[in-house]
């Protein structure tokens, strides 16, 4: 079976990503590498997705590593309707610390050994990559056994991957012969995305003139999950606060997560009103979290549904009572009134 192409949505990529085996991740778009804008969930690594071109590319003479001398995973794409499970997995297998599952660990450790061009076949030939892959394809009312060849005409999507590794920043495009260093990380908890940034502005400045459809997606802790902990470290300190102020007990202490209570009524009052107010807004967060992942895991159950049988059972139910064609008449003077207004609008 083939890779079929699939939508590229971070609600389909998170999903991706769960089904593969890794369950505290999740896929986020965002809209700047401010670090003003940055979330404080840890990120693994961004996939910038934009449409090919060419001949643009070509002036790219930036020099790429030997993936040997690198400690990074690196494939390259050798199946093009992949790219976007590829450009996923180059976050996920160079994630330190990121637990992948058993499915994950078992790939990632069968391709450590083997060269980068093997590492792509193997993504290709994996059942179970594919098979999650195409879970996620829109269903197709009429199946082609021919192949389509992209042409320069066409429109052709590319996925690139900016992943931080032992301190040091890499892009991973699985069209080039190996990754790019793109600099170093500052220190322990340094901003690695402002070391990404550079060449993601770059390559956005590059194709300015003629595309402005540009992705850019974070992999990193699930959201929800981020905010769950919080709470539950919040709730604790709000416990200790009421404690030291009804009992006396524990004023002036430091708690577990570095929190410094009161030592008097009025500071542990104080203390309290803040801890309740940044409760309420995380309960917000956590809200709004939940109902937007409901939201992704519906659009994700239309995606996968198959819509055609019932279409193909409307129409011939609409044909067996005799309005179909009536149907199809005043669709065609509709649309023959929308072109006809819109040449006269032109020529006005």
């Amino acid at each position: 079976m083939d890779w079929t192409t699939i939508e590229s949505d971070p609600g389909v990529f998170s999903a991706l990503v769960h089904d593969v085996g890794v369950k505290r991740v999740a896929v986020e778009e965002i809209y700047s590498l401010d670090v003003s804008e940055q979330r404080k969930e840890l990120s693994y690594g961004l996939i910038f997705l934009f449409k090919w071109k060419t001949e643009l590319e070509s002036s790219d003479t930036r020099p790429v590593l030997d993936a040997h001398d690198c400690p990074v995973f690196f494939a390259r794409q050798i199946v093009n309707n992949a790219c976007a499970t590829q450009a996923i997995l180059s976050v996920l297998l160079n994630a330190e610390g990121l637990d992948l599952g058993e499915a994950l660990n078992d790939f990632k450790a069968f391709t450590c050994e083997i060269d980068s061009e093997s590492k792509g076949i193997a993504i290709g030939n994996s059942d179970m990559l594919r098979t999650v892959h195409n879970s996620f394809a829109r269903p197709e009312p009429f199946l082609h056994d021919d192949v389509k060849v992209a042409s320069d005409g066409d429109d052709v999507y590319h996925f690139i991957a900016y992943v931080p590794v032992q301190g040091r920043v890499y892009e991973l495009d699985g069209l080039k012969q190996g990754p790019i260093l793109l600099g170093e990380v500052g220190g322990a908890g340094a901003d690695w995305w402002s070391v990404a940034q550079p060449a993601i502005e770059a390559r956005m400045s590059r194709y300015s003139q003629s595309e402005t459809h540009f992705a850019l997606l974070s992999i990193g802790e699930k959201r929800s999950t981020v905010l769950e902990t919080e709470i539950v470290a919040i709730t604790a300190r709000l416990s200790a606060i009421e404690m030291a102020s009804s009992t006396g007990q524990g004023r002036a202490t430091v708690l577990a997560d570095g929190y410094q209570l009161a030592g008097d009524d009025t500071g542990l009052l104080s203390q309290r009103e803040s801890t309740l107010l940044e409760l309420e807004t995380l309960r917000g967060e956590l809200a709004d979290e939940t109902h937007k992942l409901k939201k992704q895991a519906e659009e994700n159950v239309r995606r996968r549904h198959n819509y055609v049988p019932l279409a193909i059972a409307l129409i011939r139910i609409l044909a067996a009572r005799g309005k179909l064609a009536a149907m199809i008449e005043a669709g065609k003077a509709r649309q023959l009134a929308i072109a006809t207004a819109s040449a006269a609008s032109k020529k006005s």
